[in-house]
Order: structure tokens, then sequence, then C-alpha cells
């Protein structure tokens, strides 16, 4: 079940700086809960030390004070001894058990002694006038006079008394814990997102590779495994940026699709030959030699340009492939090098659609008194 949620949360689309600081915060509050159980279990043992060591000292001053009124049976001396004890704010019960007389007591006390020999101290409770219960602890000890046992002291202390400074002290230690723990939460998410950083710049950076990494350059300059990784990302970043403009620049002379081939293979850029069923597409300017010889050449450049761009345009939208243009001729292919079964159908409606455009071009030309261009266009399928 736990493997089954960290897999679960690991798939969670969730910044991994927010991973990261809940992974550390975890680790963090077990510790500090780990630490704030440990110092309460210690304070909460010391704390029963020093009742054990209160209580026990106040019960044998009361059994080593009644020993000797006990011997002469001053039960008016023992009567005092017993209720001085109990105006002391944390006592609330003393009393004296002769062996064969009856107890002389003053406050509330246990009305038995315990079972064992050991006389180990009783937790109870005991309740007042309006019935509301008390916590309490009773400590017992022998009254002995040379070495003779002749009864019983006792002594009840108020635990409610007694807790009240643990409880507090307790408390304390768990608004510190509590505290310790939201600051170290903090922490661990500053100390995230500043560990995370790299990481979501190289994803920023990967989502967008022509921009390169957008760090300062006291970033890059770093020289642990981080630094490497950044040189190693711009390296390869440039590299892709180098073969989107070689790209480029090679689709403005052969097709997407024959540059896409000859960079998907650049140990072997020369495309294997084989034997396929195509169609070809010639066209070229009607008298373009005795227009190329009437006309400026930065216009006869401009002419060129634009009906070459026409005619290569057509050729994309009807899956045809340019493979080379000879002054104001071109050459286009359908079928080659992916094979189309409507080749033919394509190489048809690719010329007339240069036809068409050449219409829209010499419309233009009509417009501004120049002369219209005528274009030859012949199509061979095999």
């Amino acid at each position: 079940m736990i493997n089954w949620l960290i897999r679960l949360f690991r798939k969670a689309p969730v910044p991994i700086a927010i991973k990261w600081t809940i992974y550390i915060g975890t680790l963090i509050t077990l510790v500090m809960g780990v630490l704030g159980w440990f110092l309460i279990t210690q304070q909460t043992s010391f704390h029963m030390r020093e009742v054990k060591g209160f209580g026990e000292v106040l019960v044998e001053q009361l059994a080593h004070s009644a020993s000797e009124p006990m011997l002469a049976d001053d039960q008016f001396n023992l009567q005092g001894l017993v209720s001085r004890q109990t105006q002391n704010e944390k006592v609330v019960g003393a009393a004296i058990v002769p062996s064969e007389k009856p107890w002389i007591t003053s406050g509330s006390v246990p009305h038995q002694l315990p079972g064992s020999e050991e006389l180990l101290p009783m937790i109870w409770s005991w309740r007042d006038e309006d019935n509301i219960r008390h916590p309490a602890i009773t400590f017992f000890s022998t009254i002995k006079f040379r070495d003779v046992i002749a009864g019983h002291a006792m002594i009840t202390l108020d635990r409610q008394f007694l807790d009240r400074n643990q409880q507090r002290t307790i408390g304390i230690i768990g608004y510190a814990t509590f505290g310790l723990i939201l600051i170290a939460g903090i922490l661990s998410y500053v100390l995230s997102k500043r560990l995370s950083r790299p990481i979501t710049l190289l994803a920023q950076a990967g989502q967008k590779p022509g921009a390169g990494l957008l760090v300062s350059p006291t970033e890059t300059d770093r020289h642990d495994e981080i630094g490497q990784v950044y040189a190693h990302f711009d390296r390869m970043t440039k590299g892709l940026l180098e073969k989107r403009q070689v790209e480029d620049a090679l689709s403005r002379y052969v097709s997407p699709v024959v540059a896409e081939k000859i960079l998907s293979n650049l140990s072997q850029p020369r495309l294997a030959n084989q034997e396929m069923e195509g169609s070809i597409l010639f066209c070229d300017i009607v008298g373009f030699t005795r227009l190329s010889e009437d006309l400026p050449a930065d216009e006869v450049a401009s002419l060129l340009n634009l009906y070459l761009g026409a005619i290569a345009n057509s050729a994309h939208r009807c899956r045809g492939v340019v493979d080379k243009f000879i002054g104001d001729s071109a050459m286009i292919l359908f079928g080659v090098p992916e094979a189309d079964e409507e080749h033919g159908q394509q190489a048809i409606r690719c010329a007339w659609l240069i036809q068409a455009m050449v219409r829209h071009i010499n419309k233009k030309r009509r417009q501004a008194g120049k002369e219209p261009i005528m274009l030859r266009i012949g199509i061979n399928s095999g």
C-alpha cells in the first residue's frame, strides 16, 4: 500500500520543488516528532522521580516524628502532627496507622494499606464535597522504634497541583516542536526550490530549445555536476539550433520531405537509389530569353522569384517535391521519394494550380501595364 502511494505520488503532475518539500518536510516532522516524544518522556520520568522523592521525604519525616509519640500513646501529639502535614498546599491528606489501634487521619487518604511489603506508592483519586474527582498519589513508610514496627505513616499528594508544572513544560515542548517543524517546512521549501531550480530551468529550456538557457553567468560558470549539466544542455541546444538552421536552408532548395530524410541520416547524406513509380512535371517560362534581354537584371530576378515561388507553392500543396530549378524551368516529382498511388492525379492538380496562380499574377501585371507571362507545362508518368 505504501509503495503504491509512493509510485502514485511520483507520477502526480506536481512540481518537483513541492515533492521535495513534502519528502524533506515529512522526514523533518518524523525526526522532530521522535525528538519531542523523547523529551516529553524524559520530562515525565524526571517529574515522577521528583514527585516520588518529595513524597518519600515527607512520609519518612512523618514516620520518624511519630515514632516516639506512638510508643507513648500520645494521641493528641499524633493528631497535631498529622494535621500539620495537611497545611502544605501540595499535601491533601496524612495518616498514622498504629498496628492495633484506630487510624489517625487528616484529609484524604486511602482506606487500606498496600498489599505488598514493599509499600509502593498508590495512584488513586478522591472526591470533594461537590463530587469532583481529584487525582492523588499516596506514599507509605513504616514507623519503627528500635527495629520494631509500630505502625505506618501515609502522605497523600495532590497530583493535579504537582502535574501542573509538568503539563506546562510539556506544552512548551509541544509548541516548540510544532514551531520547529513549521520553520523546518518553510526552510525545506526554500531549499527544495533552490535545489530544483536547475531542473526547472532545463525543463523550461527544453520546451523552447531556440531560447537557450535562461540563467545568469554565475549559474553556468559552476564547476559541479549542475554546471556540467548546464554545459552539456547548452551544447545540445546549440546543436539543435544549428540543425534547424541547416534544415531551413536546405528546405529552400529541396522539398522538406527530402530535407528531413537527409537530416535524419547524416551519416549517409546521399539518398539510396531505388526504382519507383511516379510522375514528373516540367514547367518553364515561354520566351524567357527575350524577356531577360529586354528587362533589367533586378526585375528579371524579381520575376523569377515570383513565378518560381508560385510553382514551388503549388508543388507543396499537391504533395510534390521540387527536384530542381534550372534557370526559368522547374522539375517537380510526385510519388518520389514517398510512394503515392495518386501521383498522376496530383501532378495534374499541380498543373491546374500553377495555371491558376499564373493567371492571377498576369492579371496584376496587366493592371500595372506589364506584359503577361506564359508557361509551358508537361507531365510524364511511369
